[in-house]
């Protein structure tokens, strides 16, 4: 349905935009803030392995300071690979970045010290150490908490495999970081390149007592933040300042937190789209499990699934709709296969994830008590080692390539996508059926939905090098990707708040048109509606919309809408 706009109610409609410009980035702050105050809570500590790390063990740490231990089994792996790559090295066998063997530098290296030198910071005449110092003089990206938390965790976990050739040294004071809630600090204007090197040279030179630092709060420089920790500062030695140079923890700390975001939103996705089945009297035909088996993706069974769970108890699935009789007043069957294939690409990059975590990350990669029979028979330059009490393979190279994480990263966008156009198609019809026609509320809903479009089409078509599956930026460049992501995400939530609100109005429109008691709704939308009407009554006035519009962003984005459903 096509409206026309004159002058006046244009200029409304642009106040309305440009206070929720205003109001929206203020409210994030404040509630962010807010949220960190209050993410101290206690947690169980959580046993790192090296095998077991989940995501929703890296967002515990991140974001809610869970507190970790190292499990006995996972420590004597690190010191026995240690003690594998000592003796590799002082036997002249290949191994990326420490013994001849050309580095990311495109230089010829050889590690001059495998112990810690005499200065505070190591041996600083071998290349490793000499590297990391230069790189972390440079400016890198102002941190972000959560990010170098996650960071620190998963560098920590791929340690306990044993595959690095770490000390224990440095296990034990990337565990203290984390516990004692230490992160290091970086607050000049950032470099646009070598990011994924110069962020963990200034995370590895805050270990050593340089650099600042954030201690419980504080901004201080990081020895004296060591010291009142009751931290011993670390002296690297060159292979632990090559491991914390050479690996893909930043770029998985983005991933994770990111993929946990996106977790969220299809999950409050799906309470929005069974409300808006709910308000419509739209069909359900697209829930059934026999019209799922045509394509029978796992997403897209689980999501029908939780959809239905929130209509449990509703007249649509209960045959009792009296006023449509189930027909689809307008197409709302694309809601849940974009919604399942969200869910099909989440459960991908959950298992590709996993298993990333708990896995090498970087070269030269230590196999303790391998087989070192495969040394033989690979056509690879695979080397065997023994000690007196140990037996192992060296791997010099095996390239580990931060493309991985850019392949998850790019799955996310194009999933995103599609919530996005789907829950767009039922904000317009819901439009032309009468819900919020105020003229300055659809000229507001029009030009930010077009803006919204415009914006995802630039991120998926032309802009970060995706065009021409160029991954080059993401692989190099993984925080101003992951802001990128970060606010597509954030302009899907406004995308799915306005169509939660235009529900929540049909839903009490429909309990209006019905006689008393004849109509009942889901366990999960009534619980949704109530929550929402809590701080979002029936929408009466035009100005009402940007207050109120903001006011169910944060409450969706925050994830209260979820927890309304489970109390």
């Amino acid at each position: 349905m096509r409206f026309r706009v004159d002058q006046k109610n244009y200029f409304v409609s642009k106040i309305l935009i440009y206070a929720f410009i205003i109001i929206l980035p203020i409210s994030s702050f404040l509630t962010y803030t807010h949220a960190q105050e209050e993410s101290n809570e206690y947690w169980d500590s959580i046993i790192l392995t090296g095998k077991t790390l989940t995501l929703t063990d890296v967002v515990n740490v991140a974001r809610s300071n869970a507190h970790i231990t190292i499990s006995a089994p996972a420590l004597k792996r690190v010191e026995d690979s240690n003690l594998l790559l000592k003796a590799a090295l002082t036997k002249d066998i290949p191994a990326y970045g420490l013994k001849k063997i050309t580095d990311f530098w495109q230089e010829s290296v050889d590690v001059t010290e495998i112990s810690p030198g005499d200065n505070e910071t190591g041996a600083l005449e071998d290349p490793n150490i000499k590297t990391l110092i230069e790189l972390s003089q440079n400016s890198g990206v102002p941190f972000n908490k959560e990010v170098v938390r996650a960071a620190l965790l998963i560098r920590l976990n791929t340690i306990l495999t044993g595959s690095t050739g770490a000390t224990v040294e440095l296990a034990a004071i990337l565990r203290d970081f984390l516990n004692k809630n230490i992160y290091p600090v970086s607050t000049e204007p950032y470099l646009m390149t070598k990011k994924d090197v110069i962020n963990p040279a200034i995370i590895a030179l805050a270990m050593t007592g340089k650099g600042m630092v954030y201690y419980n709060g504080k901004k201080m420089v990081s020895g004296i933040a060591l010291k009142q920790a009751g931290i011993k500062p670390i002296r690297f030695t060159a292979v632990d300042a090559h491991v914390m140079l050479e690996n893909n923890s930043i770029a998985a700390a983005y991933t994770v937190l990111i993929t946990n975001d996106f977790s969220l939103l299809i999950d409050n996705a799906e309470i929005v789209y069974a409300m808006t089945l709910e308000g419509s009297g739209g069909s359900i035909c697209s829930l059934y499990e026999s019209n799922l088996q045509l394509q029978p993706y796992k997403g897209l069974l689980k999501s029908a699934i939780r959809i239905k769970q929130h209509l449990a108890g509703s007249y649509i699935l209960e045959g009792s709709n009296l006023l449509s009789n189930n027909k689809d007043n307008f197409d709302l069957s694309s809601g849940v296969w974009e919604l399942g294939k969200a869910r099909e690409v989440l459960d991908l990059i959950d298992r590709n994830i996993s298993i990333k975590i708990n896995s090498p990350d970087a070269d030269p990669v230590v196999q303790v008590d391998a087989n070192i029979e495969a040394a033989k028979s690979s056509f690879k330059s695979i080397n065997s080692i023994r000690t007196k009490d140990l037996t192992g393979l060296i791997y010099p190279s095996q390239a580990f390539d931060k493309a991985y994480w850019a392949g998850d990263i790019l799955s996310i966008t194009t999933a995103s996508a599609g919530i996005l156009f789907s829950s767009n198609q039922r904000i317009e019809a819901m439009h032309s059926k009468g819900v919020l026609q105020k003229q300055n509320i659809i000229n507001f809903m029009e030009q930010f939905n077009n803006d919204t479009k415009r914006y995802y089409s630039s991120i998926l078509y032309s802009d970060y090098s995706i065009k021409n599956n160029n991954t080059n930026m993401i692989n190099t460049d993984f925080a101003v990707t992951y802001e990128q992501l970060q606010i597509m995400i954030e302009k899907l939530y406004f995308i799915i708040t306005t169509e939660a609100i235009m529900s929540a109005e049909m839903m009490d429109l429909k309990k209006k048109e019905e006689p008393s008691g004849q109509i009942t709704f889901g366990k999960g939308t009534t619980s949704a509606l109530g929550a929402l009407r809590a701080i979002v009554p029936f929408i009466e006035k035009d100005n009402q919309f940007a207050k109120y519009i903001n006011k169910a962003f944060h409450f969706i984005k925050s994830g209260d809408l979820k927890k309304a459903l489970m109390k």
